[in-house]
């Protein structure tokens, strides 16, 4: 099986993910990778001022974590539950990466 292919049945176990809690090297770079390629951006700022999500929201957080997980991550956010929510320990990383000038509207 080659680095690109995906099990059937799922993601590939990655151990040792990072938390995007933990300060790193590139962490602020690869946060701001997953977000641009996820298009998460409208969906994690709702998130950050607690208005409600669209169902047009959720798919680029899913793609988020997605992303976020094949880049060595623990998920972004929360989807499990009825209500999704940012997980533990990356509200503040989030937000700062968000509010950094030249991103268009702050939180």
């Amino acid at each position: 099986m080659s680095t690109t292919e995906i099990p059937q049945g799922g993601l590939p176990s990655m151990p040792g993910l990072r938390s995007f809690g933990t300060g790193h090297v590139l962490r602020d770079f690869d946060l701001k990778v997953i977000v641009q390629i996820s298009g998460c951006e409208r969906g994690a700022r709702r998130l950050l001022r607690g208005e409600p999500l669209s169902a047009a929201d959720v798919g680029p957080l899913t793609m988020a974590n997605h992303a976020a997980h094949h880049m060595g991550y623990l998920p972004l956010f929360e989807l499990g539950g009825k209500v999704p929510s940012i997980a533990p320990g990356v509200e503040a990383v989030l937000r700062e990466q968000l509010e950094k000038p030249g991103r268009g509207q702050q939180i």
